[in-house]
């Protein structure tokens, strides 16, 4: 029940809601999972849906049912605007959907094993599609993310100038991005596309069953501190742990 004066709401529990669909006018409006709290969307259905608004979405799981999915997991509609923070978005067709003319703040989020998402009448994605225009217009940005194993490009860009900060990218059936200005503070799998250096290159990120770094990951103290980050992780432990910075949603 979100009013003027009310601009929280807490999720607990799996299995606590099939499907969300939202207008916001106002503030920003906080929405906050808790106890594994999950978003289970069927097969045709959109997980989370911001029509308009501005809204900060924290602690979710979105889980879809794989092979049977025919939408994304979260769509931001033209207009609206989403931060997304400490978020797993699995099984979808399409992680991420940003529509043109929408606003992002995407960060220690996972998306991972989602099939192919659609976008208009031809656009392919997997994990993540940034429709925005120049980040210039608005508040365009994505980093310190896991997107790994989608069955489709891991993340595709309608505007060549997003970059993407602090990303690790791995396994992305057609590659692992798109038109992305993709900085050297990331790492991608070689050869989806080829990496601009050897730095760059990651054969296998070494991420546990829970999109964790493990203790041979090539992320790890892969960034030097003085690179603006958030300041904690997926877990909310503070970055970095050591003196330099992991690349993905984890700081291990």
């Amino acid at each position: 029940a979100v009013t003027t004066s009310k601009r929280v709401v807490v999720m607990m529990g799996t299995g606590s809601l099939g499907v969300w669909s939202a207008s916001f006018s106002g503030s920003q409006v906080s929405i906050f999972g808790q106890n594994s709290a999950t978003i289970s969307p069927g097969g045709a259905d959109i997980g989370i849906q911001i029509l308009s608004g501005n809204a900060y979405i924290r602690g979710l799981t979105i889980q879809g049912v794989g092979v049977n999915a025919t939408n994304p997991g979260i769509v931001v509609e033209a207009g609206a605007t989403l931060g997304l923070d400490r978020c797993i978005v699995q099984a979808n067709a399409g992680g991420l959907l940003v529509k043109p003319g929408a606003n992002f703040d995407v960060a220690n989020s996972v998306f991972a094993s989602n099939q192919q998402g659609l976008f208009g009448t031809t656009t392919l994605f997997g994990g993540v599609y940034l429709g925005g225009s120049a980040p210039s217009a608005g508040l365009h940005r994505l980093w310190f993310n896991t997107v790994v194993n989608n069955q489709g490009i891991g993340m595709v860009c309608n505007e060549t100038t997003q970059v993407l900060t602090g990303m690790l990218l791995y396994n992305n059936v057609g590659g692992d991005f798109l038109s992305c200005a993709m900085d050297a503070t990331s790492k991608w799998s070689s050869g989806k596309p080829t990496p601009s250096s050897g730095s760059s290159d990651i054969t296998d990120p070494a991420l546990s069953s829970t999109y964790h770094l493990t203790s041979t990951s090539k992320c790890k103290d892969f960034i030097n501190a003085t690179v603006a980050h958030p300041t904690d992780d997926m877990d909310g432990d503070a970055r970095p742990k050591g003196t330099k910075l992991d690349c993905g949603a984890d700081e291990y």
